[in-house]
């Protein structure tokens, strides 16, 4: 009878502390805006696997222990913050040059990005390239740069004409001549 008596009283002391385990373990995912779901199971112990749910409506397992230890509770949550991350440093750098973002997802900094320049040219670039560098846009800048690009030209010939006797018929650009 006294073994009967000793077993019932472990049994509830073992209920208990279940109970108590399950109710701190459920405060604690509230605290992360998440919640357990699998309190239905039996517990089994810090490195028994759980499942859980965070506000954001992802779900995943793990063991309790390595919960509690993670530096971000939710690792879908964690992903999707990196990604917005990324891609306001992109937003943000294309602000500086006046171009506006197209694409509203991070693919990765090898990915190709869609932008528009002031004047409403798309362009489309990886976001490497983009974040490392100064941004313009080839189609607006295409007349300055062919300008000085044919001003340089022209200053070239006439330093070798110059250096060499030679005559400069024309001080500015005419036309191309194929022959």
């Amino acid at each position: 009878m006294e073994i009967e008596q000793n077993a019932k009283e472990e049994d509830k002391f073992h209920e208990a502390m279940v109970y108590r385990l399950f109710r701190n373990m459920r405060l604690r995912c509230r605290e992360n805006n998440s919640r357990l779901v699998s309190v239905e199971e039996e517990y089994q112990g810090p490195k028994g696997v759980y499942s859980y749910r965070c506000d954001r409506g992802h779900t995943w397992e793990r063991s309790w222990t390595a919960q509690v230890s993670s530096k971000h509770w939710c690792p879908f949550c964690l992903e999707d913050d990196r990604r917005a991350r990324h891609l306001n440093r992109l937003q943000q750098h294309l602000q500086k040059y006046d171009f506006r973002l197209v694409d509203e997802s991070w693919s990765g900094v090898n990915a190709n990005y869609s932008y528009v320049c002031s004047q409403g040219h798309v362009l489309t670039q990886s976001a490497s390239r983009i974040l490392n560098a100064s941004v313009g846009c080839p189609y607006c800048d295409l007349p300055h740069a062919s300008q000085k690009t044919v001003s340089q030209i022209i200053a070239n010939i006439q330093t070798y004409a110059a250096k060499n006797a030679l005559a400069v018929v024309a001080d500015h650009y005419l036309s191309l001549i194929h022959i």
